[in-house]
C-alpha cells in the first residue's frame, strides 16, 4: 500500500482571526503563539457546546490544534477510558469527529446556522488500525468537503480520507 502524501507548511507570522459560520469572533491570536500552544482544547470545546454540540470524553480528543487558511492541524488522543476499545475499530469515531472540531477552526465550513454532519465518505484508507493518538491535517473545501490525513509518529501514515462531505442537519426533519 502507498502511503499518501503528508504535507506541512510552516505558518507565517501575523495575526489570526478564528471565526464561527455566522460572523462572530471566536478567538483572535497571534499566529506564533499558535505554533508554541496551538488552540486551547477547553475553549474549543466550550464554543462547541455554546453553539448546541456538546461533547463527552470519549468525542473530545483534540489535544491542540492550529489553522491557517483552510488548513487545520490537530494532536488528537483518545482519553483513558476508551482506549482499550480502539482496537475493536479500524480508527475510532472519536478521532474521525475530533477531525471536524479541528477544521471548524479554519472559519471555511459555512452553514446556515445548523450543524453540519458526515454525509459522504470517498477514499477512505487505514494502514494502522486501532491507534489511540494521531496527529492530523484537515484541510477544508469551498463545498463542505474535507480531506484528512492521520499520522502516528512512531508508524508514518495511519490513515487518510480523499474526501468528506458535510451536510447540514435540517432541525425541522
Amino acid at each position: 500500500v502507498t502511503q499518501p502524501p503528508v504535507c506541512v507548511t510552516p505558518m507565517q507570522l501575523g495575526y489570526m482571526r478564528i471565526s464561527r459560520a455566522d460572523g462572530s469572533q471566536v478567538l483572535d491570536l497571534q499566529r506564533d503563539a499558535l505554533l508554541a500552544a496551538g488552540v486551547e482544547p477547553g475553549q474549543l470545546y466550550h464554543d462547541l457546546a455554546a453553539a448546541g454540540l456538546p461533547y463527552g470524553p470519549t468525542f473530545a480528543c483534540v489535544r491542540r490544534a492550529w489553522s491557517e487558511g483552510t488548513v487545520a492541524w490537530a494532536q488528537l488522543e483518545l482519553p483513558e477510558s476508551a482506549r482499550t476499545l480502539a482496537e475493536r475499530f479500524e480508527i475510532h469515531p472519536g478521532l474521525l469527529d475530533s477531525c471536524l472540531h479541528a477544521a471548524m477552526l479554519t472559519g471555511a465550513l459555512t452553514s446556515g446556522g445548523g450543524a453540519l454532519l458526515p454525509f459522504s465518505w470517498r477514499g477512505v484508507r487505514v494502514l494502522h488500525p486501532g491507534t489511540t493518538y494521531v496527529e492530523a491535517r484537515i484541510e477544508v473545501a469551498a463545498d463542505n468537503t474535507v480531506s484528512v490525513v492521520l499520522t502516528d509518529p512512531a508508524v508514518g501514515v495511519v490513515a487518510a480520507v480523499d474526501g468528506l462531505m458535510l451536510r447540514e442537519l435540517d432541525p425541522a426533519a
